[in-house]
């Protein structure tokens, strides 16, 4: 049976639409981009610090770092640039935020978007110095010494030097308190210690503590920390130490951290060469969340 002419028209031209769209798809597919480009901002959280920290933060590419797209956020407080996806930390707000990425250039894209998720954290408190070095006044000790040579911050460190016996103290209680904002959370003891001999003591044993508190002495309203070598990784020399409040002991009560007026640190060695030093370069009192 022979098709009408007007039908095998209408065959033909729809075997050449086929074609066409078969071929202009392919060439789509060369030349527009695609739609996956997944990205994050890398530490997740932050916390804008005036000179400490950068001002900016940008999103770091998991794929698709070339295609084109505008970033924006549904939240307030957030200064996003929606060309590049940076974040002006100095300038934003603390939250919680959602970063989207719409890519351009592709209609087969239009209803594509990738996510990307930061949280920005409130002000730190300010660090405080608890007690410096710049002089002996209010230190004391066993054998403690003032040497304005060897420091850490520039004005002298305070020491304890033995030639004989197995105790090492240095303490630091002033006439008043020092006041400051951190709470057992998010409190730190930041201090640069030094040992001369680290081989000299017993490296899984507690041997001494790190104390500050609010009593005016030992054992009364204290934060301890254990002195445990193998735990600390101390080396001969100039050590920078961290201890968080939260991972700290008590003693004679709850420590008032608006009151602070007492520090010490002691140490009982096993050696029989003399002689043996520790000192201190600074005690400061930090939030944690630096």
């Amino acid at each position: 049976m022979q098709l009408k002419p007007f039908i095998q028209i209408i065959i033909i031209v729809l075997f050449f639409i086929g074609i066409c769209v078969v071929t202009s798809c392919k060439k789509q597919d060369k030349t527009l981009p695609l739609c996956d480009s997944e990205f994050t901002y890398q530490d997740s959280t932050y916390r804008y610090v005036e000179g400490i920290t950068p001002d900016t933060i940008m999103p770091t590419y998991i794929s698709g770092a070339d295609i084109p797209g505008l970033f924006y956020t549904k939240d307030s407080g957030l200064v996003l640039d929606s060309t590049t996806g940076i974040i002006n930390l100095a300038a934003s707000q603390a939250g919680s935020y959602v970063v989207y990425k719409a890519m351009l250039g592709n209609t087969a894209c239009a209803n594509h978007i990738s996510l990307g998720y930061v949280t920005i954290l409130g002000p730190a408190v300010a660090p405080v110095l608890f007690a410096n070095t710049s002089n002996s006044q209010y230190w004391g000790g066993v054998s403690m010494w003032f040497d304005p040579d060897d420091t850490q911050n520039g004005y002298g460190s305070v020491k304890s030097t033995i030639t004989s016996g197995t105790l090492q103290l240095i303490q630091y209680q002033p006439d008043t308190v020092v006041a400051t904002e951190v709470t057992q959370v998010n409190g730190q003891l930041r201090l640069w210690f030094y040992i001369s001999d680290p081989e000299a003591y017993d490296q899984d044993a507690e041997i001494g503590q790190f104390e500050i508190g609010s009593g005016s002495g030992p054992d009364v309203e204290e934060t301890t920390f254990p002195i445990i070598l193998s735990e600390l990784n101390l080396t001969a020399g100039w050590n920078l130490l961290k201890l968080n409040f939260a991972d700290a002991n008590s003693t004679g009560g709850s420590t008032d951290y608006t009151a602070l007026n007492w520090f010490r640190v002691y140490m009982f060695n096993t050696e029989t060469t003399f002689p043996l030093t520790i000192g201190v370069s600074d005690v400061e009192i930090w939030d944690s969340t630096y």
